[in-house]
């Protein structure tokens, strides 16, 4: 038996009781523009963020009220 199959989506979201994991995450596969890569790229250079950080900033700034 594989540890594969033992696997439970459980334990992938939720850290063992009385133990913090890292945030669950999900994997968000997209394409973008030319222009949008290059954009990004410059927020990452300028600002030290993480890509990961720059996408979910700009979500949250315009959308979360």
């Amino acid at each position: 038996m594989s540890s594969f199959t033992t696997y439970s989506a459980r334990s992938a979201t939720r850290p063992a009781r009385g133990r913090r994991g890292p945030e669950p995450t999900v994997q968000l596969n997209t394409r973008v523009s030319q222009d949008v890569r290059s954009l990004v790229d410059e927020v990452v250079e300028t600002t030290g963020q993480t890509l990961r950080d720059v996408v979910e900033n700009a979500l949250r700034e315009t959308y979360v009220k």
